[in-house]
């Protein structure tokens, strides 16, 4: 039974056996995650993590995303404007972190695509790329930025509606090589302790991906 694979705590077991099977991460990833939250008290109530909660779970995995208005829209989206459960954010760190580039692509799409209509705008995908690059401790020039934008807004937008859709973003994602360096933020997850046991880690944290590759926008004008 499901105690018998993970231990007698029957709340413990029922969201690792959960997790296991309905997101990405293994067994050991799960118990990691179910000690951080209860790290952080969030075992207590968690079907109602509160917005000030979530601010301080949310960059213990992600400790470069500091841009408040990004964990505005990340709070909205993996909420779906109720309650934002453990399930819920437990799903959205496991395609964050695991998903494929496609799945990561549609995450920060469909965070941006406020009206859920399928389409953003010029202004949305300038302020997902924004958004993005502050992510990386890289330099950038938002000039460069702004203009890259608009360059692949025009290339792939809609001529009768103006906007952009996610098959056309994703199909431009593929050929550009900034794009997918950009949509690439998942990150390596190590513990001290060989052992695989979760009990055994005594300090669990996140390496930032790795930053030798340049994040030159000049580049890509070739390309497009």
């Amino acid at each position: 039974g499901i105690n018998a694979e993970y231990g007698q705590d029957d709340t413990k077991s029922r969201y690792l056996y959960r997790w296991k099977n309905s997101t990405r991460f293994n067994r050991l990833e799960a118990e990691i995650l179910y000690k951080r939250y209860q790290d952080e008290n969030l075992m207590e109530h968690p079907d109602d993590i509160t917005w000030e909660e979530f601010l301080r779970i949310f960059p213990l995995f992600f400790p470069w995303w500091k841009f408040l208005p990004l964990h505005d829209k990340a709070f909205k989206f993996i909420s779906g404007n109720s309650n934002l459960t453990i399930d819920k954010l437990t799903s959205s760190l496991s395609t964050l972190r695991k998903g494929s580039l496609p799945q990561r692509l549609t995450f920060c799409f469909e965070m941006y695509d406020e009206d859920h209509d399928g389409w953003i705008s010029h202004q949305d995908l300038l302020d997902l790329l924004f958004s993005l690059l502050r992510l990386y401790p890289r330099p950038w020039d938002g000039e460069k930025v702004m203009q890259f934008s608009e360059m692949i807004f025009e290339k792939i937008k809609n001529q009768t509606t103006q906007l952009v859709d996610l098959p056309s973003l994703s199909a431009e994602l593929i050929d550009t090589p900034f794009l997918v360096d950009l949509f690439d933020f998942r990150l390596q997850w190590i513990h001290d302790g060989d052992d695989g046991q979760a009990n055994s880690i005594s300090k669990t944290h996140f390496i930032e991906p790795d930053n030798s590759v340049n994040l030159d926008i000049e580049d890509e004008f070739e390309i497009l």
